[in-house]
């Protein structure tokens, strides 16, 4: 059985040491406390998790107005020439509103924590919010390489080293089994002094498996990649004697290792990313256009993001004012297939005063966007797909709702919101400009088209040999600004002309009313 009581003592021990923790001490839940951000819009605590990890507890933050981001620096005060910490929330744009949250941090490129001399909250505009020293002598909680690797007789059962890589995960390198020919075959963990079933719980494999569906290996693992483990609720290495490889069917062990003398400076825990706002009730569906050849022209135009149910949900990123409409939707998925030339006619703007109406569109691997705000070094990371680099620009489109008419998840689909905005260009006689795109054999799989100068606008694309015979595209609906007009003209027409049909009925009723009554 689990050692449940240890685990109960170390949880309140490692609450009642985050309350009472000192600069540069190892706290295992947590990791290497650096120290607090105070403030009147801003308070949390900050760990080092590892070299590349940072996480802050009940983490918040309530001036989003002055483009703030994570910052580390050479220097003890932020300078512009340190470096941006992108967040998972909003990506590499300023960090919006956080309330007693849980932020965890990851360091862009090679950075590691203990070559930098503060971390700090920094506004460009408006210097540095929050300050934190970092000690030089910070030593970051690391990984551990544990004495024994899997050796077994049956099936072929082996591995490479064994890395801890943190309290709750597991790292095999170079892992052989012949699961093809087992009878069955899965990771057990447990207490004792000998590997038994009775002792033990199963673990899954990520990417496999999970913590509550934890299936026989049914493939043959032949060493040529490497497999992580994430031990189930309730667990970690420091409460476990022994990691098996094991046959529940004919109850046998197939290779074991023994977890023993696992150092304290092992990193905690921190959860896997979850993208935002999945359990939204009722957020809208998420469109999808296939590039047929007969549908090669895609209009993008500037949106509403929505509040809960719409970008966000959709998403799961953080948007600024607006988001990206292709062909009348809010940024849906588009599948383009490789030798075919699509027109991509671009309405988003090109006002030089005002970024958020200046959005040259382009098409790039990462996911965020906004390239010409990001630094030299996160544009050295980024690969753009579309020519020209600085990407195309054209009149500005948009749809929007009337002034105060703000109850946007009140709307039940996407459609329904969308046929309450209205369509407005700003010069309409002006010219669009068109991006001309053709996928070929060395594209990427998958694209995201995107803003030159905002955030988080736009959505995926995949590019792909054959277009999905299983999906359809949205249903066609009024994009184009001429039509659209059209289509309102004639709606408000009819809508006249029955207010006038009524107004006619009406006095006609009352006539032969009038008439019978004096007859």
């Amino acid at each position: 059985m689990i050692r449940l009581k240890h685990i109960a003592f170390v949880f309140l021990i490692s609450i009642w040491r985050a309350t009472t923790q000192t600069i540069n001490e190892m706290n295992e839940e947590y990791g290497v406390y650096l120290g607090e951000f105070t403030g009147p819009n801003v308070q949390g605590k900050v760990y080092v998790v590892n070299e590349t990890t940072l996480q802050i507890l009940n983490f918040t933050y309530n001036d989003p107005s002055r483009e703030t981001y994570f910052w580390l620096d050479d220097e003890s005060q932020p300078t512009e020439k340190g470096v941006k910490i992108p967040t998972r929330e909003y990506g590499p744009a300023p960090i919006g509103q956080y309330e007693n949250q849980h932020a965890i941090l990851n360091l862009p490129g090679f950075h590691k924590v203990h070559r930098f001399k503060s971390f700090s909250l920094y506004s460009k505009k408006q210097l540095p919010i929050a300050v934190i020293p970092i000690p030089s002598d910070i030593q970051p909680p690391k990984s551990h390489i544990i004495g024994e690797e899997l050796a077994g007789i049956r099936y072929n059962t082996a591995s490479g080293p064994i890395q801890i890589i943190d309290r709750k995960t597991i790292k095999i390198f170079a892992f052989r089994f012949e699961g093809n020919k087992a009878p069955d075959g899965v990771f057990i963990v447990g207490n004792g002094s000998t590997v038994e079933l009775g002792k033990s719980r199963k673990v899954p494999i990520r990417g496999k498996d999970t913590e509550n569906n934890v299936e026989s290996m049914t493939e043959k693992y032949d060493g040529s990649r490497d497999i992580i483990l994430d031990l189930p609720t309730g667990i970690d290495v420091y409460n476990i004697d022994w990691l098996a490889v094991y046959c529940i069917k004919f109850r046998v062990n197939y290779a074991n290792v023994w977890i023993k003398d696992i150092p304290t400076t092992i990193p905690p825990h921190v959860a896997p990313f979850e993208p935002l706002n999945l359990s939204v009730p009722g957020k809208w569906d998420k469109a999808v256009i296939i590039g047929e050849t007969n549908h090669t022209n895609l209009t993008f135009q500037l949106g509403d993001p929505g509040q809960t149910k719409g970008y966000s949900a959709l998403r799961s990123q953080y948007p600024g004012d607006y988001v990206w409409y292709v062909n009348g939707y809010m940024a849906p998925d588009i599948y383009m297939k490789r030798g075919v030339t699509y027109n991509l006619i671009v309405e988003g703007g090109k006002d030089r005063a005002q970024l958020t109406f200046n959005n040259p569109l382009y098409l790039s691997e990462d996911p965020h966007g906004a390239f010409d705000r990001l630094t030299d070094e996160e544009k050295a990371h980024i690969r753009i797909a579309s020519q020209p680099k600085a990407g195309v620009a054209g009149r500005m489109c948009s749809w929007s709702h009337d002034e105060g008419d703000s109850n946007e998840d009140a709307f039940g689909s996407f459609l329904e919101f969308r046929n309450h905005l209205k369509l407005k260009c700003e010069n309409p006689s002006e010219s669009q400009a068109i991006l001309t795109f053709t996928p070929s054999a060395n594209t990427s799989n998958i694209l995201y088209y995107h803003s030159m100068n905002n955030f988080n606008m736009g959505g995926m694309i995949y590019i792909v040999d054959d277009l999905p015979a299983h999906l359809n595209s949205s249903p066609e609906i009024p994009y184009k600004y001429e039509d659209w007009v059209h289509s309102e003209d004639n709606f408000h027409s009819y809508t006249s002309f029955a207010q006038a049909v009524n107004y006619s009925s009406y006095i006609y009723s009352f006539c032969i009313l009038l008439l019978l009554r004096f007859l």
